[in-house]
């Protein structure tokens, strides 16, 4: 009862008197010993624009448990990372690689707009650009823009493969990012785009959830995690971290 209270007023009093009550704290212990902090750790983990909403909350989640650990999260393109979040994408290829979670996919369009009930086959086709005016599918009259990913990329590659979509029409509208792909989506009459579900906000409006599909993610190494990062991976995938 007296260490609580002295820690209560030295909140008040300053810094100097903190010290000495850590210090004071440190040797109260029962057997005399002092109790040494952790030692605080930072872990680089990439993360693709797929992945990088599940490693951010999952990092953040993490820092609750282990607060000496930082989980930072930085692009994919950063070498010296120590692990990879990112979308299940076959070939398979070499390495660790361990399930970790999903993201949602999801089509979208302006929170103004009035969107009329599509089939997979239609959302197919509107997206592919085989209906250029909303007419075709039922909707009010105006031409259809789509807003998709850069060729290649591994989100234009997940959304091609997983809609059944051809080659993007000549007239859509390329998005280098989700803050992007946003902007076009509510900024352009018309225009309809697939994003991840975390990345949806007040600017956006999803089409149908039955229209949705569940992207699995996944964690990579070159080789497999040891020490805080395989502690970090196997807290995420047991059901605390789910």
């Amino acid at each position: 009862m007296r260490a609580r209270s002295l820690r209560r007023d030295l909140l008040v009093v300053g810094p100097g008197f903190v010290l000495g009550l850590c210090l004071a704290a440190c040797t109260a212990g029962p057997s005399g010993t002092p109790t040494a902090a952790p030692t605080p750790v930072v872990v680089r983990v990439a993360a693709t624009d797929m992945g990088e909403s599940l490693a951010r909350d999952l990092a953040e989640a993490y820092r609750e448990v282990r607060p000496e650990v930082t989980l930072l999260i930085v692009p994919a393109t950063e070498l010296d990372a120590q692990a990879l979040i990112a979308a299940e994408i076959e070939p398979a290829g070499s390495g660790f690689r361990s399930p970790l979670g999903g993201v949602t996919l999801v089509p979208a369009m302006a929170a103004a707009a009035a969107p009329p009930t599509l089939s997979a086959a239609q959302l197919a086709a509107v997206l592919s650009g085989e209906v250029e005016d909303w007419a075709q599918v039922g909707g009010s009259p105006g031409p259809i823009t789509v807003v998709t990913r850069e060729s290649e990329s591994e989100a234009e590659r997940l959304i091609t493969q997983r809609f059944g979509l051809g080659v993007a029409p000549p007239t859509a509208r390329v998005a280098p990012g989700w803050a992007a792909s946003r902007a076009l989506i509510s900024g352009t009459d018309g225009a309809i785009g697939v994003l991840p579900s975390p990345e949806i906000d007040a600017t956006l409006r999803v089409l149908s959830t039955s229209l949705s599909i569940m992207i699995g993610l996944e964690a990579r190494a070159a080789n497999e995690p040891t020490g805080v990062v395989r502690d970090w991976l196997a807290w995420a995938q047991s059901p605390a971290g789910q």
